[in-house]
């Protein structure tokens, strides 16, 4: 029975703009191509009168 291996997350800190994504997407192809899983993640700060929790937003590698 083969392992599983786990899903990695690579994580774009600031503002997602196309620049970041544009090498997030091109790291985690890479990474895709030599057999991992990834998933790359942004960071959105939530701002709001009541919280200022962070929240986070998955976007798939194509």
């Amino acid at each position: 029975m083969d392992a599983v291996r786990p899903r990695r997350i690579l994580i774009v800190e600031g503002n997602p703009d196309g620049h970041r994504l544009y090498y997030a997407s091109l790291l985690a192809s890479a990474a895709e191509q030599a057999g991992e899983q990834v998933s790359i993640a942004t960071r959105e700060l939530a701002i709001s009168s009541l919280n200022g929790l962070s929240t986070w937003r998955l976007w798939p590698v194509k």
